[in-house]
């Protein structure tokens, strides 16, 4: 089993906030522009969480027993994935005509069960967030949050998987026979799968409705290289490259999903590419 250290440890976080571009992003104010006044004003808002999670699928002794689910919850140092989703957000949103405020929060846990904040097309809020909005005058929210869906991972040709998936993690079989595209190749046993389960949300905050929602449901598998398809399946990646690979696997579907729900900002459109991570500065959320 896999240690805390060893998955996350505190110097590959830092590692990853820089990567990011807001390593910086933790100023106590809120930018103000004069100009912008008369602007729709857009808090940024990323409650991914304080953790991944691991899920392991294992089988059971007996034909008629199902294969059953561990799950390892590992803590996220520094809220990394929540930065770098900020981060994301931000720079799809450069094209929209708005003053952006990315609100960097101290921890995801600030805003309680984040399942609560969204009720059908309904804002619901916490009260430390809703303060927040109010004092930052702001006309709308742009909020990424946990979604809990069905396990559904990508294969070659077809998905699989068991059990219900939420937030950021990896999902793992090491059983499994997986087939190969040659057939010159033997089967691999076992898969590794980083998924991301989130809803992205905009939500007109003076009429405490949802103007815009997509939901994120992806995990796709890894398999071993070699050809008698040996190995453990935790190891196809390194604890950097598992960093690397949510990140990019966030960064994707940020970008894939934020279009479909800029309409709800009333936005001209976003340019993720031209942006830059580290032009703003981050209002921090304190409980």
């Amino acid at each position: 089993m896999k240690t805390l250290n060893t998955l996350f440890p505190t110097r590959l976080a830092r590692r990853a906030l820089l990567a990011a571009g807001l390593a910086g992003a933790a100023a106590l104010v809120a930018p103000m522009a004069a100009q912008a006044q008369e602007q729709r004003r857009v808090a940024i808002v990323s409650a991914l969480g304080d953790s991944i999670t691991v899920v392991q699928s294992e089988p059971t002794t007996g034909s008629h027993f199902k294969d059953r689910r561990v799950e390892d919850v590992f803590p996220v140092p520094e809220g990394i994935f929540d930065v770098y989703a900020l981060g994301q957000l931000q720079q799809g949103l450069a094209g929209a005509n708005a003053l952006l405020i990315p609100l960097k929060l101290k921890s995801a846990s600030v805003l309680g069960d984040t399942d609560k904040l969204v009720d059908g097309g309904r804002w619901v809020g916490s009260d430390m967030l809703n303060q927040a909005l109010k004092e930052l005058k702001a006309t709308h929210l742009v909020l990424l949050r946990p979604l809990r869906a069905p396990a559904r991972v990508q294969m070659a040709q077809n998905t699989m998987g068991q059990g219900q998936l939420r937030g950021l993690g990896f999902y793992l079989d090491r059983n499994t026979f997986v087939r190969a595209e040659s057939e010159a190749i033997a089967a691999r046993r076992g898969f590794l799968a980083p998924y991301v389960y989130a809803e992205l949300s905009v939500i007109d905050v003076a009429q405490g409705a949802v103007t815009g929602s997509a939901p994120i449901r992806f995990a796709e598998s890894m398999t071993t290289n070699s050809v008698d398809g040996a190995g453990d399946a935790w190891d196809l990646l390194t604890t950097k490259q598992k960093i690397e690979t949510l990140q990019e696997s966030i960064r994707d579907e940020v970008a894939k999903q934020l279009p479909k729900v800029a309409a709800g900002l009333g936005a001209t459109g976003a340019n993720r590419a031209t942006a830059d991570a580290g032009g703003e500065t981050a209002t921090r959320v304190r409980p």
